[in-house]
């Protein structure tokens, strides 16, 4: 069980580039999106938009509301009949994260992705049971960027005191969601962040593997 004088006690993980490698099922709904708008998906740095809400990422490329909303349709569509399926798990992060588990953390899941899509994704992989809450964002745009996530995970979790809490995560948008909400952050390096792009963000850690993150966490007050 969980050492008491631990000072993290909740873990909330990030899906996209943490847990998984989504990379295949983004760039193929991505460019089935933009193929009805004939844009030139090969220009286009994919990797730049693995981690942001959907809304931003549409925005950023069409220029248009009316577009963008054309384009999280399409996109949605495409994702439910074959990108939510298209995923990998990074090497070492069901096993650390089914130890934490065991461990005693609580561990929640805050992913800008639609909630319904994180739940079929770590069902697909087995995970869903080492998770206290899954949450991520609404289909109607209610709750979309980061720190809204975290503030309603930590909510539906029954989770007041925000100093036990850690953010885990591969892209600004984790760390920025933390220091906006007021909690610690760690940041890893096996996703699709770059140390370039963490270390411009408050952080207590950067894992370069996944087993990283439970040794931090045994020795977090000797790191």
């Amino acid at each position: 069980m969980l050492n008491e004088n631990k000072k993290y006690k909740v873990l909330l993980f990030d899906l996209d580039g943490t847990i998984i490698d989504s990379q295949e099922g983004i760039e193929h709904c991505l460019k089935y999106a933009l193929g009805h708008f004939s844009i030139d998906v090969s220009k286009i740095d994919i990797l730049k938009y693995i981690g942001p809400p959907i809304h931003e990422i549409f925005m950023d490329i069409l220029n248009d509301e009316e577009l963008t909303q054309q384009a999280i349709a399409y996109y949605r569509q495409e994702y439910a009949r074959f990108g939510v399926h298209q995923n990998k798990l990074f090497d070492g992060i069901k096993e650390t994260v089914h130890l934490l588990h065991n461990d005693g953390y609580k561990i929640l899941l805050a992913t800008s992705k639609p909630e319904i899509n994180a739940r079929i994704i770590l069902k697909d992989f087995e995970m869903d049971s080492d998770f206290d809450v899954i949450g991520g964002s609404t289909l109607d745009g209610r709750i979309s960027h980061k720190d809204e996530v975290i503030l309603d995970v930590l909510k539906r979790a029954g989770v007041e005191d925000k100093s036990c809490v850690l953010m885990i995560g591969d892209r600004k948008y984790d760390l920025i969601g933390a220091q906006k909400t007021g909690i610690d952050a760690m940041g890893v390096l096996f996703g699709f962040g770059s140390k370039e792009e963490l270390e411009q963000y408050p952080n207590v850690y950067l894992a370069e593997t996944a087993y990283d993150i439970r040794e931090f966490l045994n020795g977090e007050y000797n790191k």
